[in-house]
């Protein structure tokens, strides 16, 4: 039973936080937030377990970050014209 509480709380508590920025969020800056948070899982297992990452991987990770940095610069250019 503790460790129901134990799981509930320490993940709970941040997915709620979580949610509540995506909701502060445009739609579509949420959905690449949502892309963020795996690289963030993978970068997490890399380096806290020491998993071996393939090249496809590390690739795909920076692929994805350019794709967010794209996106988050169109979206400025709109805001401000």
């Amino acid at each position: 039973m503790l460790l129901f509480f134990l799981a509930s709380i320490s993940g709970g508590i941040p997915l709620l936080i979580y949610f509540q920025g995506l909701h502060l969020t445009r739609a579509s800056t949420a959905g690449y937030f949502e892309m963020m948070q795996t690289l963030a899982a993978v970068c997490i297992t890399w380096g806290f377990f020491h998993a071996a990452l393939h090249w496809h991987q590390v690739i795909a990770g920076i692929v994805l970050m350019a794709a967010v940095t794209m996106v988050q610069r169109a979206q400025a250019a709109v805001e401000t014209a």
